[in-house]
Order: C-alpha cells, then structure tokens, then sequence
C-alpha cells in the first residue's frame, strides 16, 4: 500500500474512539509478508468510510485486513 493511502486508512480509523488495530501483522508467523493494517475491532460507519475512500476490506482468522489497490 502506498504510504498516502496508508495514511487516509489511518486517518479514518483514529475519528473513532472504539477502533482497536494493528500493524504489520505476520500472515504465517513470518515478517517476510503482513498485513499492513488489520482491524480488531471497529464500527460499522468506520468500514462504511473506508470503503467510500476505495479500500478493500477482506476478513481473515486474525482479523479485518485493508488494503489498496490503486
């Protein structure tokens, strides 16, 4: 992900007081590939927003992943 769309992700995810995230989860226990931004715990209107804002949302064991393509 491009580090302004890293930036327009976070900066949706912290106008909200109830988003729990984490950064640069391992995939497979391995830093050679993470999850760059990977939701815990969030409201609707949050993933609302994001989609808005063009991410891709996509749910895996360890939680919400946002991605961006462009």
């Amino acid at each position: 992900m491009k580090t302004e769309h890293k930036s327009k992700a976070i900066e949706i995810l912290t106008s909200n007081n109830s988003v729990e995230v984490k950064f640069n989860v391992p995939i497979n226990d391995s830093y050679s590939n993470v999850h760059e931004i990977l939701i815990t715990r969030c409201d609707a209107s949050v993933i609302k927003k994001l989609v808005n804002e063009g991410f891709s949302l996509f749910m895996t064991d360890k939680g919400l992943d946002v991605e961006n393509f462009n």
